[in-house]
C-alpha cells in the first residue's frame, strides 16, 4: 500500500526583520500602549485627587510645611507632603513628567522621584511589578525564537496546498490519480486539478526543478522517499520535503491474466514473504536513507544550539538607525530653535 502526497523544496530558517517584536502580537502591543497612557494618565489625575499632593511654596525648608488652621502653618514629618497652599499645587521633587517615570519604569531605569500619597505609590508599584513580569516574559520568548527559530511550512497537506497562492503546483499526466483528478466534478480533486500550473510525467524525472522550487508535485510517497535517499546520499543534506498527510491511498499489486495458473501460487508467496516482512526489508535495501529527510523541516536544529548571526539583528539595526536619524531631526531643531530665541533676543 502506498499513498500520493505533497512533494516540495524543504523549507529553510527565513531571515524575519522584526523578529524582535516577535514574541508578542500586535494585540499585546496595543495592550501595553494602552497600559501606559492609562497608568500615565492615572498618575496625573490622582495627583490632583489626593490631598497628599500638594504642597507649600517654600520647598526650601528643612521641615515640609502644610496648612492647618486659617492663618497657621504646621509642621509635618519629612516623606510626607501636605494639603493644598494657597499659592498653587506642587512641582515633582525632579522636575520629572509622570510620562517619562512610565517610560523609564518599563525599560528597568532607575528613577529617583516617586509619588508622596500611598495611592499613587501603589499605582507605582503595580506598574514595576508588572514591567519586570512583561520584561523577563520578552526576553526569554525572544532569546528561545531567536535560538531555535520556528521553520515556517506553508504546504503540508493537500487543503494546504490548494489554499495557497505562493507555490505552483504540477500533478503526473498520464498516471491513475491523472484520470481522477481530471473527472472530478467537486471537492479536493477539483481544486486540485484546477489549480495545477504543470503537468510532468514523473516525480523522479523532474525532481531537480523540485529542488529548485519551480513547483511542488502531488506523488507517490514511494518515490519521494527514492529520491531524498538518492539526493541525501549525495549532498548530506534534506533538501526535499514530503508533506506529513497521507492524501490518497494507492494499492500495489501484480496483474496476472484471468484465469492464470500462476495466480493463486503467487499470490500466497506474496502474502507470505509480507507477513515475514521481506517486502519491507528489501524496500529499505533500496532506499537506504529514506527515513533521514523524513522528519519536519527544523527538527533537526531544535536539539541543539544556534549562534545568533548579524542576520538575525537586521530588523533591531534598522530600527536603531531610524532612530538615530530622529535624533539628528530633533538637534536640527533644537539648534534652529536656539538660534531664533537669540535672534529674538537681539532685536530686543
Amino acid at each position: 500500500m502506498d499513498y500520493e502526497s505533497v512533494f516540495m523544496r524543504r523549507p529553510r530558517v527565513e531571515t524575519d526583520l522584526f523578529a524582535f517584536i516577535k514574541p508578542f502580537t500586535w494585540q499585546v502591543w496595543l495592550c501595553i500602549l494602552g497600559a501606559i497612557v492609562f497608568t500615565w494618565l492615572t498618575l496625573v489625575l490622582f495627583l490632583y485627587l489626593s490631598p497628599f499632593e500638594v504642597v507649600s511654596d517654600d520647598d526650601n525648608d528643612a521641615d515640609d510645611k502644610v496648612v492647618g488652621s486659617p492663618g497657621e502653618l504646621q509642621s509635618m514629618p519629612s516623606g510626607r507632603k501636605g494639603r493644598r497652599s494657597s499659592r498653587g499645587r506642587q512641582r515633582y521633587d525632579d522636575n520629572k513628567s509622570h510620562l517619562v517615570f512610565v517610560l523609564r519604569s518599563l525599560s528597568y531605569q532607575t528613577n529617583t522621584w516617586l509619588p508622596n500619597s500611598d495611592s499613587r505609590r501603589a499605582i507605582a508599584a503595580t506598574w514595576f511589578i508588572s514591567c519586570i513580569i512583561l520584561g523577563s516574559l520578552f526576553s526569554g520568548t525572544l532569546t528561545a525564537m531567536l535560538t531555535v527559530p520556528l521553520v515556517r511550512i506553508p504546504v503540508d497537506s493537500t487543503d494546504d496546498l490548494v489554499n495557497q497562492r505562493e507555490i505552483p503546483w504540477a500533478i503526473e499526466s498520464g498516471s491513475f490519480l491523472f484520470q481522477v483528478l481530471f473527472q472530478a466534478t467537486s471537492g479536493i480533486y477539483k481544486a486540485i486539478w484546477d489549480g495545477h500550473s504543470h503537468r510532468i510525467t514523473d516525480c523522479y524525472s523532474y525532481r531537480k526543478d523540485i529542488k529548485a522550487g519551480v513547483y511542488a508535485a502531488v506523488c507517490d510517497k514511494m518515490t519521494m522517499k527514492k529520491v531524498m535517499s538518492e539526493d541525501y546520499s549525495d549532498t548530506g543534506e534534506c533538501n526535499y520535503y514530503m508533506a506529513r498527510e497521507d492524501w490518497k491511498s494507492m494499492p500495489l499489486a501484480l496483474a496476472f491474466q484471468h484465469g492464470h495458473s500462476l495466480y493463486e501460487e503467487v499470490n500466497e508467496q506474496i502474502l507470505h514473504m509480507i507477513g515475514k516482512g521481506l517486502v519491507d526489508r528489501w524496500i529499505d535495501q533500496q532506499i537506504p536513507n529514506g527515513t533521514a529527510c523524513v522528519g519536519h523541516s527544523g527538527s533537526g536544529i531544535t536539539a541543539s544550539k544556534r549562534a545568533l548571526s548579524l542576520e538575525d539583528y537586521y530588523g533591531l539595526f534598522l530600527v536603531f538607525i531610524a532612530c538615530m536619524f530622529a535624533w539628528s531631526l530633533l538637534l536640527a531643531a533644537e539648534i534652529m530653535n536656539a538660534g531664533k530665541c537669540h535672534r529674538m533676543r537681539s532685536s530686543t
